[in-house]
């Protein structure tokens, strides 16, 4: 064996050992991503399938949702009206009582405010806080003409109150409304990005195969021996610096 084979045992011998260390390197790496991978399949799989029926059933909720928005703006509306009409005829009232106006005028006023009362709890659907006013009123009205005047203003007075916290009520409720539409548009937001980001992970498979280039010559006996140690060369040099 002269001195040119041997020299070209322990260039093949490098090169062998170059690839088994990068192949100690990047195997234990890759063994790790697939773990991961096998790890998470199953988490975005239930994933998946959660985004599915939710993006079924959450735009089906904002469009309910929407409609009742809609209808109850609608009825506060009119119970805000009919609570400002309320408001002006108590104000009539207390400066009916407050000037000793005739019993006959006081018995009309109380009248239009018994028609507001019954109106107001109509157009509520019988809400538990305007009924409560109404029987609250019912019983005022009974006890107004039969009540010195001190006593009807204190009562006139304090109906008044009921009357704007039930108005302020209505405009909290009406704002809690739009709070809850801009939830559920955050929510449809948020559902459609994950759907979207789970499509990368179960999207259609790749029609080619990845393909992994090396720079390696197919056939290395069409190689000179020349470039066959600068190419060893270059390999040590990375092993040895850890870019392999």
């Amino acid at each position: 064996m002269n001195h040119l084979e041997v020299e070209n045992i322990l260039q093949k011998a490098a090169e062998m050992k170059v690839f088994c260390e990068y192949g100690q390197r990047t195997i234990p790496v890759l063994d790790e991503i697939a773990a991961f991978i096998s790890e998470i399949s199953p988490a975005i799989e239930e994933l998946k399938a959660v985004l599915e029926v939710a993006m079924v059933n959450i735009p089906k909720a904002a469009n309910q949702l929407t409609r009742v928005t809609e209808a109850t703006e609608q009825a506060t509306t009119q119970i805000l009206n009919t609570l400002d009409k309320m408001v002006v005829k108590l104000e009539d009232l207390i400066t009916a009582v407050s000037t000793s106006t005739k019993s006959k005028d006081l018995d009309n006023l109380i009248n239009k405010m018994s028609a507001l009362v019954k109106a107001l709890v109509d157009k509520s659907g019988w809400d538990n806080d305007v009924v409560q006013l109404a029987e609250t009123w019912d019983s005022m009205a009974k006890s107004l003409k039969a009540a010195g005047i001190a006593d009807l203003e204190y009562i006139l007075k304090n109906l008044q109150d009921d009357c704007t916290e039930i108005m302020m009520a209505l405009q909290v409720q009406d704002i809690t409304q739009q709070h809850i539409g801009t939830v559920m548009g955050t929510i449809q937001s948020v559902a459609e990005e994950l759907q979207r980001i789970t499509k990368g992970f179960f999207g259609e498979p790749m029609k080619k195969e990845a393909v992994i280039n090396l720079d390696l010559p197919p056939n290395p006996e069409l190689v000179s021996e020349q470039e066959r140690k600068k190419m060893v060369d270059e390999l040590l040099n990375k092993a040895r610096s850890g870019q392999i």
